[in-house]
């Protein structure tokens, strides 16, 4: 390994080749182009040996998937990063000449190699168990290469790339406990991941001659036979959240509302997908056959709009709130600007416990 790191530092994306002008004098060096250098650096990491026990073609096979993988650059950077073992954990540094004399800052017990640090820390297992794929074979391996490599080719596309903004998630909220002694609760990371991803597809599938126009900064009467459905939630400090909303006849007046808490989940877009259903069920209770329905959350009404299989907890209830839509003659769900939603946000904001 040590071999393999030389021979990487030693690399350079420049080659060193001496101008000459008319007189015989050297002008200076020829940079070398990217494409070159981007050649130069796969052949040369192409080479290095990891030390591991993996059938090479298998392992080539990852690398060419890891660059296709629908999600961000940034998440596939830090997956080919942590498989190449340059991301700075204690143990790594360590094997770089750096004493630090650390544990792990998380579980403040066992010695932080990446493996530890993004996958098999203590402190992280609810995460994995959280997840809605099955992530059970790490356990049976100690190298994030290893795993990937022996493991991913079986798994579809979404669990992988799910796998990799975990990882990249871990250590997002390693940093923030060791650099600003801030803790984010291990139990909040599935969902963040589950976020990132449906935001992700969620841009990728929106048809961009149907985009959402700007409204008015105005709550605007429905149209007949419309009534307008609006719909707020919140997030409460000790877990949970706030729902409320209101329908509004085509004068503005009010024919019914709603307002309610649950202890469970505390996400957001969750919340506010849970108020939109619960702001149906009120509206077909009342009479209602047209519903014209305005949230402040775009990714709720994009994954709406855009209808995905998509595995998620945000996915489920989208899918469930438009099945429970064919109840009413038309719906139209449409997002809307945070200051076009005060009613509801009033109403949400009002909302005790003991409500």
């Amino acid at each position: 390994m040590k071999k393999s790191v030389n021979a990487f530092c030693a690399f350079h994306l420049t080659e060193h080749k001496e101008l000459i002008d008319g007189c015989g004098r050297p002008r200076g060096v020829a940079p070398i182009p990217l494409s070159r250098g981007i050649d130069m650096l796969m052949d040369t990491w192409s080479g290095l040996d990891m030390g591991l026990d993996i059938d090479a073609e298998t392992t080539s096979k990852f690398w060419k998937r890891l660059w296709k993988l629908p999600m961000l650059s940034r998440y596939k950077v830090f997956l080919w990063r942590a498989c190449w073992g340059i991301i700075p954990t204690v143990e790594t540094l360590d094997r770089r000449d750096m004493e630090i004399n650390e544990v792990c800052p998380m579980c403040n017990y066992d010695s932080e190699s990446i493996f530890h640090a993004l996958i098999d820390c203590t402190e992280i297992q609810i995460m994995w168990v959280m997840a809605n794929f099955d992530y059970s074979s790490r356990m049976y391996h100690a190298n994030v290469l290893e795993w990937m490599a022996v493991e991913a080719g079986s798994w579809r596309d979404e669990q992988l790339c799910k796998a990799a903004v975990a990882m990249y998630c871990v250590w997002e909220r390693r940093n923030a406990k060791k650099f600003s002694n801030e803790l984010i609760r291990a139990e909040n990371l599935w969902p963040k991941v589950e976020r990132i991803m449906e935001e992700y597809q969620a841009a990728n599938l929106t048809d961009l001659n149907n985009a959402t126009v700007l409204p008015a900064l105005e709550w605007k009467k429905p149209v007949y036979p419309y009534v307008k459905l609006n719909v707020d939630a919140s997030v409460r400090r000790e877990g949970g959240g706030y729902l409320g909303g209101l329908v509004r006849d085509t004068s503005g007046c009010c024919l019914g509302a709603f307002m309610s808490h649950t202890q469970a989940p505390d996400d957001a877009a969750l919340l506010e997908a849970m108020a939109l259903r619960k702001g149906l069920e009120m509206a077909l209770k009342i009479g209602c056959t047209h519903v014209w329905v305005e949230v402040d959350a775009s990714l709720v009404t994009d994954m709406l709009k855009t209808p995905c299989a998509h595995a998620s907890a945000l996915n489920a209830i989208c899918r469930d709130i438009l099945n429970f839509s064919e109840n009413f003659q038309h719906v139209s769900f449409n997002w809307i600007p945070i200051i076009c939603n005060n009613v509801a946000d009033f109403i949400t904001r009002k909302v005790r416990p003991d409500s």
